[in-house]
């Protein structure tokens, strides 16, 4: 067992959380995000809170 799991989950994506090796392997190049910043930084970016967007109005 051990390996990238390729086989048996084979709809599988990979998001990779490493701001000093964000490297991943060439085989998941096309399921996988490198994400080359700390997991911290991450998670503050993701739970920021959003401005609200102001009323629209046509004119």
């Amino acid at each position: 067992m051990g390996g990238t799991g390729q086989q048996s989950q084979p709809q599988a994506r990979l998001v990779r959380v490493n701001p000093t090796h964000p490297d991943i392997p060439s085989d998941l190049k096309e399921r996988a995000l490198p994400v080359p910043v700390g997991a911290d930084h991450l998670l503050d970016a993701l739970t920021a809170p959003q401005a609200a967007a102001g009323p629209t109005v046509t004119p």
